[in-house]
């Protein structure tokens, strides 16, 4: 698929990373952390290095990071990489939610963190 990505194409791989990281966010938060404290692996990884929960995250994200750069760099993209890509989003919106939580937004509307596309319900987004 070399040069042939079409705009159509990208919003379908788009999807399908968002899908594939959403089932992959279910399923680890489950085995890192409990349903009332989705940060719990991560709080207890920065009391345990002196950091706050958002550094943690962003150690994730960081390491997710680097090892795509490397792969930029050597031109090669080895099959466990697309891992790194759906992991690093994932991290993101772990930060995005982590800092609602803390109250370190300026969300336009603080009772919908999702934004104007969506309304949060326990456990799911609903879109609009």
């Amino acid at each position: 698929m070399v040069g042939k990505v079409t705009r159509n194409d990208l919003l379908m791989i788009a999807r399908q990373m968002r899908e594939e990281g959403l089932s992959v966010m279910s399923g680890r938060n489950t085995q890192y952390a409990d349903a009332d404290s989705p940060f719990r692996n991560f709080q207890e990884a920065a009391a345990m290095a002196g950091i706050s929960t958002e550094q943690a995250i962003l150690y994730s994200i960081a390491e997710d990071l680097v090892r795509i750069k490397l792969a930029v760099e050597r031109r090669h993209l080895p099959a466990t990489g697309r891992d790194w890509f759906i992991d690093a989003h994932n991290f993101i919106d772990l930060l995005y939610a982590a800092m609602v939580n803390a109250g370190m937004t300026q969300a336009k509307n603080p009772s919908n963190p999702a934004g104007p596309e969506g309304q949060i319900y326990p456990g799911k987004i609903i879109e609009k």
